[in-house]
């Protein structure tokens, strides 16, 4: 409490009487309090330029602010806000009329170009990321994951003041919901969130309506809206061209109704609309991930080609502490290493249980377009990761490594391009090791997707092409002798749980490895009953198909679920948090890699261009075991083989059940390959 008097009189001083505690006892998950305070800070520079907008300008309170908005510049049109309540982010699909956002962390584009903020996440990582319906921006930074788990916790729908006073429908509106279930509003407006989650042209398309995504709205329309709430979210349609619900049916191809007592009752109905579905539960979110900086441990070596080697800078000249902000690309980073080739920086890991080694690399802009090098990320003395030749100006190129838990030491490598070392400046940068969250570091929420060929192929390992969290995909046509594959887990909370499909052509479901969901036919809809799972969480794998012609769904969802174990059918999506989908079991960590060498392996065949390969040496000369100990650069190595050029080894097929990273190093030339 601050007394204003002496400043509104004389510009005085604002003393302050007394500090009063409002929240006794804070019931939001700090992840989520986080995301809140993100949601309706306009001061913070990563959200706005002039500190005059936030989330909550259009979304106070997490609901609309019914006005309609002219997002031209963004490839669409006049656009009418929607609330967020009770739809916990993505619940009801993808977001926006366009469905142009598969997840809450998708705002990160409008916080940087229509907000004109810094945005949340590392630039370099952004761009990789931008496309809204491409790769996943979850996981990419704390703070932008905690603005999605506050959007994703808002489960209340308003209540309609319109029912009677015992809540329930007036005589008007049972009237309408009968009109509401004949005229077959009940198609598209379906289950419990009153939509079908799917785009129509329904004929409100005008001038004002611009694009989608920037395509042509024609024949593709907008993303059917829940009802829930519509008495107090005017004015309706995309454009809010309709100023009442009256309007609204005397509007479009598929709304009109002429008569005017059956459009007065189904008004009725509409306004008294509410959600009265099982109770939507949030979990809470998961444990932050933390993050160690390379800059802010000591190395156990180091040797810099010019220099002595920046942390948090980079590498400047030849005296300590010259450097500048690290920047490649044209992206900065406040926290890195600045190098200069030859370089070699070591670290122990020993000290912690990092899980993952991530880093944006590439020659440092000080040079501007000069400099060419090679990055390498080795873990005892095994190379696990080596860049292509990246050259001034090239852009920052990000380096993922995973980090077993055996793993002892971790060393960074720069080398030049083998044109001579002048102005290899090279900036390693945002470098840090990962310790996971409890539950094990590798699961992250959504599912695995991946596509096969075939109709229906049920034998083929998922690709793992992205993570989904919206599931949208199963709503999607699929293409001609395809398969489409969804493997991860799901979570029951009461272990109540029915599944349908009425997919275009065939379908199959696994629960914990059981076939519980079967179809071979385009047009039927095939249900479960309650499975009665345990609560917890349940392997989970989905194949949707498709032979030839139409695809996607026949009517209705193509795949939907019940969580309550009946047959009120929505469509399943995760909200971002992990609330319905992981892709590892969070309650167990997940098997580590297996290492397996190919010295140790017995090959099918094998042909050399002198001699005989060599396992665990180099090749030698002629004679068998007539080589020594295998080196690369002046790297030693105690496993690997040896061969000369023209060589052909055919590895046998590996029968194993965890993945196998082969190390292949080999005298002249070396390979780090992958198998599963």
């Amino acid at each position: 409490m601050h007394d204003v008097n002496a400043f509104l009189t004389d510009r005085g001083d604002i003393p302050t009487l007394a500090q009063v505690s409002v929240v006794a006892n804070e019931t939001l998950h700090p992840r989520v309090l986080r995301g809140k305070q993100i949601f309706y800070n306009a001061a913070d520079a990563r959200m706005t330029q002039d500190g005059y907008i936030s989330c909550a300008s259009c979304h106070a309170d997490g609901d609309s602010d019914h006005r309609v908005w002219d997002f031209t510049d963004r490839g669409e049109g006049l656009r009418n806000t929607i609330s967020l309540l009770g739809k916990t982010g993505t619940g009801n699909g993808r977001v926006h009329w366009t469905a142009n956002f598969d997840e809450i962390q998708d705002f990160e584009n409008d916080i940087r170009y229509a907000f004109g903020g810094r945005g949340f996440m590392v630039d370099a990582l952004f761009s990789l990321s931008e496309n809204p319906l491409g790769t996943s921006k979850s996981g990419k930074s704390e703070d932008l994951d905690n603005l999605a788990f506050y959007v994703s916790s808002l489960n209340q729908f308003p209540k309609s003041p319109h029912r009677d006073s015992s809540g329930a429908l007036t005589a008007e509106a049972l009237t309408g919901q009968a009109l509401f279930t004949s005229k077959g509003c009940d198609t598209c407006h379906a289950g419990v969130y009153y939509t079908d989650m799917q785009r129509h042209d329904v004929g409100t398309i005008d001038a004002s309506s611009g694009q989608g995504i920037g395509a042509p709205l024609v024949g593709t329309g907008f993303d059917t809206p829940s009802l829930i709430g519509l008495w107090g979210s005017a004015p309706y349609f995309h454009n809010g061209q309709a100023a009442t619900l009256d309007d609204v049916l005397q509007i479009g191809s598929q709304h009109s109704v002429a008569d005017n007592s059956e459009r007065a009752a189904l008004v009725a109905y509409l306004e008294q609309i509410e959600y009265e579905g099982p109770d939507i539960v949030v979990p809470e979110p998961p444990q932050a991930t933390s993050y160690t900086y390379l800059s802010d441990l000591s190395e156990t070596s180091a040797t810099n080609g010019w220099g002595p080697i920046e942390k948090d800078t980079s590498v400047g000249e030849n005296a300590a502490g010259d450097g500048q902000t690290i920047s490649i690309g044209g992206s900065e980073f406040t926290k890195g290493l600045g190098v200069h080739a030859h370089s070699e920086v070591t670290y122990s890991l020993t000290g912690g249980t990092y899980d993952q080694f991530t880093a944006f690399i590439g020659v440092d802009d000080e040079t501007g377009s000069s400099g060419s090098v090679v990055f390498e990320v080795w873990l005892d003395g095994v190379m696990a990761y080596q860049s292509s030749v990246l050259r001034g100006s090239d852009v920052a190129e990000y380096v993922q490594v995973n980090i077993p838990s055996s793993a002892q030491e971790l060393k960074l490598v720069v080398s030049d391009a083998g044109d001579g070392v002048g102005s290899d400046h090279g900036s390693w940068g945002d470098a840090k090791l990962r310790t996971p969250s409890e539950g094990g570091g590798a699961a992250v929420p959504g599912l695995f997707y991946g596509t096969v060929s075939g109709n229906i192929n049920e034998t083929d390992a998922n690709p793992k092409t992205s993570i989904t969290t919206s599931l949208s995909e199963t709503e999607d046509a699929i293409a001609g002798n395809t398969t489409e594959v969804f493997t991860g887990y799901i979570y029951d909370a009461d272990g109540q749980i029915s599944f349908s499909e009425n997919n275009d052509d065939k379908t199959r479901l696994w629960i914990d490895g059981q076939l519980v969901l079967s179809s071979d036919l385009w047009s039927d809809r095939v249900s479960t009953g309650n499975l009665n799972l345990s609560p917890g969480w349940h392997k989970f794998e989905l194949r949707l198909s498709n032979g030839n012609g139409g695809s996607g769904p026949h009517t209705g969802l193509a795949f939907a679920y019940d969580p309550d174990g009946g047959s009120n059918w929505i469509h399943p999506a995760d909200n971002g948090s992990g609330n319905l989908f992981m892709t590892e079991d969070p309650g167990s960590s997940p098997t580590p890699p297996a290492s397996v060498y190919l010295s140790d392996l017995q090959e099918d065949s094998s042909t050399n261009g002198w001699g005989s390969i060599e396992k665990d040496m180099s090749n030698g000369e002629r004679e068998a075991q007539d080589g020594t100990t295998i080196s690369i650069g002046g790297q030693t190595f105690a496993k690997g083989l040896g061969y000369m050029r023209t060589q052909r080894s055919l590895i046998p097929s590996l029968q194993v059940n965890t993945v196998a990273l082969l190390r292949v190093l080999v005298l002249m030339t070396k390979w780090v390959t992958l198998a599963r």
